[in-house]
């Protein structure tokens, strides 16, 4: 019983495992058909190459290009491969394109990466075409194809962060290199071609040549003619016995050539009066012999000169090749990356390029492709462009100032300097842009220099000329913070100030003269006296014109600045009038010159009521 318990068990272990092979199969037969189906239309879904499709970083990305691997295994034929891998790189530029906005470095390295890979992969299948025309047409499209992925890798790295810079330059490098590998070939398999096609042409001429020999020997050839039935027999055998050894002797002196076909003499024959002749035939004129044509080597494409005459902010470079070319040049620095210029000359041998809009004093690198009949061929150099001449500015333009202005500042700016220093009225070194505060003592013209070492080894200088005039005494009247406010005045109140004035000058040398003093509103007889206070002394009235009081001060304005009250004591019996104080004129004398002046703005108190 236990012995039949374990058959079953085993029986069913055996069925399980058969199971599980079957389903396992079957799996993997569902996968490989889906694979298939996969491949069979991955044609027609990448027809579309430029289209980014499916991104770096998205999920099924491994499965897009798992899929395009898969297709590219079961293309057999290698040109078609090939094919196949233009597009796939392709549609890679395209996602590095659709990516490079968007911060994300990690996605623009995959595609630019795959890009390379999928280019790599088609130059090496383009190798095992074995059809010239076919393969040539390929290589064209790879060189093409590169050509345009430049560009759109040059856009692409102006959007990438400086992370993602050097992967981006490093495609654009291998895209240049694919396309000269690519031009290369193109160029050996058209010099193949040429020089197949030269071969069978030589043979045909050597063929026509032999058949125009043939023909014309063939007109020369003698047509056979029957003895004539009475001549004897014997006697023409005797005549040519008698003749062999002048054919002998003919044959002798002729010269002969190997090369030239071999006619054998012929014997004309005559007969008169039972007498025969015998004459030799003209020898034929050698066929001259056209050497055939001579096969042209084109020269091995060389750049046999280049340079760079750079300026400022612009350069011309210029360059030779031993054959006509159409050249490009790429541009690298100076924030530039392979930017791309045509040379000015076209197809030619002697081509340059202008460039302008270059920074001053940058190191740039350039790249010369030239591309003609006879191959391609490059060319690396670099310049840098000129130190501009250095330069030096004052912000103020040279001008009058008056003695004893203080605190008169100067600023100046200067541009490619390592190093200023002043001359004339100052000295020493000074900032190659900076400000200076400057003050005179007296009169007179004073040149400010500055001479500025240039980083081009030249030198620039520049002035400023600030004429000191002598100082015009002015004076400034105005009503002082202390002024008193308008009140009430008892009749009889004595030394009550009215006005508070402040006096300021210009210069040391000024005097005050005299002030005019209007009283509005009351008039003189409400009034004891009206005196002036300046610096702790009074000063009474000189001299009274209606309603105008003149006061003599002769007080000098040492300290350039004065205080001025106004003072009035009022009478007992005055009015219960409201009045004012006016200051309608302050004369002013220079010390030193004697002039005069007066200033005209009129100064007005607050209003005052007697009661």
């Amino acid at each position: 019983m236990q012995h039949s318990v374990f058959n079953i068990l085993g029986k069913l272990r055996k069925y399980e495992k058969s199971a599980i092979i079957f389903m396992m199969k079957s799996f993997s037969a569902i996968i490989l058909v889906l694979l298939l189906l996969v491949v069979v239309s991955l044609p027609f879904s990448v027809s579309a190459a430029t289209s980014p499709g499916i991104k770096p970083g998205s999920f099924f990305y491994f499965f897009d290009t798992a899929f395009e691997k898969i297709g590219l295994f079961f293309t057999f034929n290698p040109e078609k491969k090939a094919r196949k891998a233009l597009e796939y790189a392709d549609e890679r530029l395209a996602e590095a394109e659709a990516v490079a906005g968007d911060d994300n470095l990690e996605a623009v390295k995959t595609a630019v990466t795959n890009y390379e890979s999928n280019m790599a992969f088609a130059a090496e299948k383009a190798k095992d075409v074995g059809d010239k025309e076919k393969a040539k047409a390929l290589l064209t499209s790879i060189a093409d194809n590169t050509s345009k992925h430049q560009e759109v890798l040059t856009a692409v790295l102006v959007k990438v962060p400086d992370e993602a810079k050097e992967a981006i330059i490093r495609a654009i490098e291998a895209s240049r290199r694919g396309q000269a590998e690519a031009i290369k070939k193109i160029v050996e398999l058209k010099g193949e071609v040429e020089q197949l096609k030269q071969e069978v042409t030589d043979l045909k001429v050597k063929d026509e040549e032999r058949e125009k020999m043939i023909e014309e020997l063939s007109r020369r050839k003698p047509q056979s003619t029957s003895t004539p039935a009475f001549m004897p027999v014997q006697s023409y055998t005797s005549k040519t016995s008698e003749i062999t050894p002048a054919l002998k002797s003919e044959a002798t002196k002729a010269p002969t050539k190997t090369d030239e076909p071999q006619v054998t003499p012929l014997v004309n024959q005559t007969q008169d009066n039972n007498t025969s002749a015998t004459t030799l035939p003209p020898s034929p004129t050698p066929l001259p012999v056209t050497p055939p044509p001579a096969t042209h080597q084109i020269e091995a494409l060389e750049i046999t000169s280049a340079g760079a005459v750079p300026d400022v902010i612009s350069a011309r470079i210029e360059w030779q090749t031993n054959n006509p070319t159409e050249s490009k040049l790429y541009l690298s620095g100076g924030g530039l990356t392979s930017k791309l210029f045509a040379s000015e000359a076209g197809y030619a041998t002697k081509h340059f390029a202008s460039i302008n809009q270059l920074t001053p004093m940058t190191d740039y690198s350039f790249q010369i492709t030239a591309i003609g009949n006879a191959g391609f061929e490059s060319f690396w150099g670099s310049f840098k462009t000129k130190t501009p001449p250095p330069t030096i500015k004052f912000n103020q333009i040279s001008q009058n100032v008056s003695l004893g202005v203080q605190g008169f500042k100067i600023s100046w700016i200067s541009g490619y300097v390592d190093s200023c220093s002043a001359f004339g009225a100052w000295s020493g070194s000074k900032p190659i842009n900076g400000e200076e505060i400057l003050s005179f003592n007296q009169a007179g013209d004073y040149t400010h220099t500055l001479t500025c070492a240039g980083k081009n080894g030249e030198s620039v200088s520049g002035s400023i000329v600030i004429t000191v005039l002598e100082m015009q005494p002015t004076i400034k009247v105005s009503l002082s913070p202390t002024n008193p406010l308008g009140k009430n005045i008892a009749k009889g109140e004595k030394g009550v100030t009215v006005l508070g004035l402040d006096i300021e000058s210009n210069n040391e040398n000024v005097k005050i003269n005299n002030l005019k003093i209007k009283l509005v509103g009351t008039s003189f007889s409400n009034l004891q006296d009206l005196k002036v206070k300046v610096g702790g002394q009074l000063y009474s009235v000189e001299s009274t014109d209606g309603d105008i009081k003149i006061y003599v001060l002769n007080y000098t304005l040492s300290q350039l600045s004065i205080q001025v009250l106004v003072q009035a004591d009022i009478a007992p019996t005055a009015n219960s009038d409201s009045f004012h104080v006016e200051i309608i004129e302050v004369w002013r004398i220079n010390t030193v010159t004697g002039e005069s002046a007066k200033t005209s703005d009129v100064i007005t108190g607050n209003t005052f009521t007697i009661y």
